[in-house]
């Protein structure tokens, strides 16, 4: 979880920040729209259900592909979608046992596999 989400809480104290100025503003520009993009994401990411707490491996996968931008494009309403397609295709990767067996993340193989999916989807 560390190396995945060493980054956000910076990125997520951006965020706040930007989103207490952006109502304000008329205009943003392209940086900022980013964060605000990005922010909203990972919000949404780390919101969990009382009821469907996820696992820290799943937790790890949806924190590294948000984090990596590849929810960047998408928008807010196909977000939840597209967690689970996640979720669902790494159930078929031998990606969760290798975590979950040594508790190491292998990067390469996160970017190769989200990669392809987004490319799929």
């Amino acid at each position: 979880m560390k190396q995945v989400a060493g980054r956000l809480k910076l990125e997520l104290a951006q965020y706040r920040e930007i989103e207490s100025f952006a109502s304000f503003a008329a205009e943003l520009d392209l940086a900022t729209q980013k964060v605000l993009n990005r922010g909203v994401k990972l919000v949404f990411i780390i919101k969990q259900q009382n009821k469907y707490i996820l696992s820290v491996e799943n937790q790890v996968l949806l924190l590294f592909a948000a984090m990596n931008g590849y929810f960047d494009s998408l928008l807010a309403t196909e977000l939840e979608k597209f967690k689970g397609y996640i979720l669902n295709f790494m159930k078929l990767s031998t990606f969760l046992e290798n975590f979950f067996v040594t508790d190491m993340l292998d990067r390469d193989f996160l970017v190769t596999i989200f990669t392809d999916f987004f490319r799929i989807t």
